[in-house]
């Protein structure tokens, strides 16, 4: 009974901090839930360029996981804010050795008319893509693009002044080509869930 008396207080911490850890574990699962989608879809092959004039295809990484951002170079809001959550995201790949051995990103563009290979350079320089790691990508038919993009769940609708409006997403291609779960790149998106998913097709095996 003195044990109890002397010693119980003791007990009744190590519970309390065990109930804190369960509830935190708890709480961090919920902030890194990913919506996988419940029928992955293929992702569409396809044969574009660099911003180095060098051809790129989704075959040449296949076996990898690719994070796909849709977007144009001459976008006066989203397109230059999601790509810079993109060069703190290749940050965070680079930090867990991810970058180009497991993960790679590919940010296409829909405007292939403006975004040559030259102004892709151009647009990509601020960021600092890692070569092999980062790929800014375009092809040569309008049209084809946007059908392109479309099919990776982005929709593209070109204005009578040129410019686009779009769906501004990130999507995750697992190692088999299949398109697993997109996130809405929003004032609630954050890079953690991003990462928690990637992290769990890395783990697949190809």
């Amino acid at each position: 009974m003195d044990f109890w008396k002397r010693h119980g207080w003791k007990a009744a911490v190590l519970v309390a901090i065990a109930a804190v850890a369960v509830v935190t574990a708890w709480r961090l699962e919920r902030q890194t839930r990913v919506d996988w989608l419940e029928r992955p879809r293929p992702a569409a092959s396809f044969a574009l360029t660099d911003m180095n004039g060098n051809p790129v295809s989704l075959a040449d990484s296949r076996g990898k996981v690719r994070l796909v951002y849709f977007f144009f170079s001459y976008c006066p809001d989203v397109c230059p804010e999601s790509t810079y959550r993109l060069k703190g995201i290749q940050q965070s790949l680079r930090e867990k050795g991810w970058l180009g051995r497991d993960v790679v990103i590919l940010s296409i563009s829909f405007d292939p008319e403006r975004d040559t290979p030259e102004r892709l350079r151009a647009f990509a320089g601020p960021f600092q893509p890692e070569p092999g790691g980062w790929f800014f990508l375009t092809g040569r038919d309008e049209r084809q693009m946007a059908e392109l993009a479309r099919s990776y769940m982005v929709s593209v609708t070109k204005s009578p002044e040129g410019s686009f409006a779009h769906t501004n997403l990130y999507l995750l291609v697992d190692r088999r080509d299949m398109i697993r779960t997109y996130f809405l790149v929003d004032r609630d998106f954050r890079d953690s869930d991003l990462i928690a998913a990637v992290k769990a097709l890395v783990k697949e095996s190809a």
